[in-house]
């Protein structure tokens, strides 16, 4: 357990927790591999920052800011700025920095399925139930939206969406794929393919 005495109410570094290692010189002290660090952002909501340690050279080492997991159970990969789509932050974000950016999915399992990304959809508000919780006709059930920078914003270019397609019932679950991209001069998804 840690108490920390601080009364902060702004935003502010609370408590932290490194891990170091020592020089391979004797003498030399300790340099930090890594630091989780607690935060508020005022009265009693916070939050964690992960860093990792970076050998910066001539001797020096640097905290470099990886994660932050907020208040609000939000993951931020890279960056300590969660992303927003159609007015909703979203749960996970990760951001590439001054890198490519990107994800990989690796499966070693001596078997013929591969990895795969589950989205998951139900009516009902409580995570793990499926009391009335059954999706209709016309409900997104996930989409792939690919948005390029126009110099002040993320806009749409493309995307592809798995709807339902006509009424569900218990072990029946017709869907369709429907294909999206935006015309020259226009920023608004335009259906192309069903």
């Amino acid at each position: 357990e840690i108490n920390s005495e601080s009364s902060s109410s702004a935003t502010a570094d609370i408590d932290k927790i490194e891990f170091k290692k020592q020089h391979t010189s004797p003498g030399s002290g300790f340099y930090t591999l890594g630091e989780i660090r607690s935060w508020t952002n005022g009265g009693f909501s916070g939050g964690f920052d992960i860093y990792t340690g970076k050998n910066t050279g001539g001797g020096s080492y640097a905290s470099t800011h990886a994660m932050r997991i907020s208040d609000t159970q939000e993951v931020v990969i890279g960056s300590i700025v969660s992303e927003t789509r159609v007015g909703q932050k979203l749960a996970l974000t990760a951001h590439g920095g001054s890198d490519r950016g990107g994800m990989v999915i690796n499966s070693f399992y001596n078997n013929s399925a591969g990895p795969l990304f589950d989205f998951q959809v139900s009516r009902c508000n409580t995570a793990g139930s499926h009391t009335s919780g059954v999706v209709q006709s016309g409900d997104a059930l996930g989409t792939i939206i690919f948005r390029g920078d126009d110099g002040d914003e993320f806009l749409d270019a493309a995307a592809i969406e798995a709807v339902v397609d006509g009424t569900p019932g218990n072990n029946d679950m017709p869907g369709r794929l429907v294909f999206y991209t935006s015309p020259d001069g226009s920023s608004s998804l335009t259906e192309r393919l069903r």
